[in-house]
């Protein structure tokens, strides 16, 4: 799964990390009596039940990637049918409704697969994400916390930088600066840290250290276009206009669709007497935001 997390307009959106999980098919079945009727299937009493369980989690799987998210619950409520107690379908049953946005329901399946297995690092970290979603951040924590407590963990990683960026959307931005530090220092090519680190570092006014820590993030990816953005942004604060324009124009070549981006260009762009870049971001302000006002008032100049 897939979710993303939106930070304050002085910064670039970070995504939040959601962890999809893949089941695995069943086998053959060999009993050839005692069937029973679920979904139109007929099965045994053992084999067959594993069987269309098999069937169903792949006919959901199949339906989630595709959009189709009636068909992908509808196959999954199925398997729980049969299988009530298994938490790896009601784990699977919550990515489908993070996939139609609708964390709350999410986050009950989450819930529901780890009151049967508390373990289960997978469900602590895509609950988490709703939770974070939800701005339900103190819970969050508390779910990211327990994943650094499992011996074994899978996503350590994750779980560190979903502590930090907890901190920072609570607007504890030493402590997010902190954690992102030491996590770099574990995983340096780690961009989402860097950029969370950077950003906590342009909410706290060091304009420099975020410039550096941006560059550090764009050599690892050249067309990160929420890193040029970050790194505009702090230019322009640290009165560098024209680098600060130059980042803009990267930014929205990599992030045409975003209102933010073409505005704060069309704001420095006009700062800089480009009456010529002013206007044309100002109409691409207003085809994405129809009734943005400070587009309006550039315009109207």
């Amino acid at each position: 799964m897939t979710n993303s997390v939106s930070l304050s307009s002085k910064a670039p959106s970070v995504a939040v990390i959601t962890v999809a999980i893949v089941l695995a098919a069943g086998v053959a079945a060999f009993f050839h009596y005692s069937h029973l009727q679920i979904g139109g299937l007929v099965l045994g009493k053992k084999e067959d039940k594993t069987l269309v369980l098999a069937r169903l989690i792949t006919t959901a799987d199949h339906a989630r990637s595709a959009g189709n998210y009636k068909q992908a619950l509808s196959a999954i409520d199925e398997a729980i049918k049969i299988e009530k107690n298994d938490s790896r379908l009601l784990h699977k049953r919550g990515l489908i409704y993070v996939s139609m946005q609708n964390n709350d329901r999410a986050i009950e399946d989450f819930s529901l697969s780890l009151a049967l297995n508390a373990i289960n690092d997978q469900a602590l970290l895509d609950r988490a994400s709703c939770y974070f979603a939800t701005r339900a951040y103190q819970k969050a924590m508390a779910d990211y916390q327990t994943i650094l407590t499992l011996k074994g963990s899978h996503y350590r990683k994750e779980a560190r930088l979903g502590e930090a960026l907890c901190h920072y959307t609570l607007g504890q931005y030493g402590l997010a600066i902190h954690q992102c530090r030491d996590l770099v220092k574990s995983f340096p090519n780690y961009v989402k840290a860097l950029e969370v680190l950077a950003n906590s570092y342009l909410s706290e006014a060091s304009y420099l250290d975020a410039i550096d820590v941006y560059t550090r993030g764009l050599r690892l990816e050249h067309s990160n276009g929420d890193l040029y953005y970050g790194r505009a942004v702090a230019y322009y604060k640290n009165h560098m206009p024209e680098k600060a324009l130059s980042d803009l124009k990267k930014a929205v070549e990599f992030c045409p669709g975003k209102v933010d981006y073409h505005l704060k260009l069309a704001i420095v762009a006009n700062d800089l007497r480009n009456k010529e870049l002013t206007k044309s971001e100002a109409q691409a302000v207003l085809k994405l935001s129809p009734d943005n006002k400070e587009a309006k008032a550039m315009l109207a100049q």
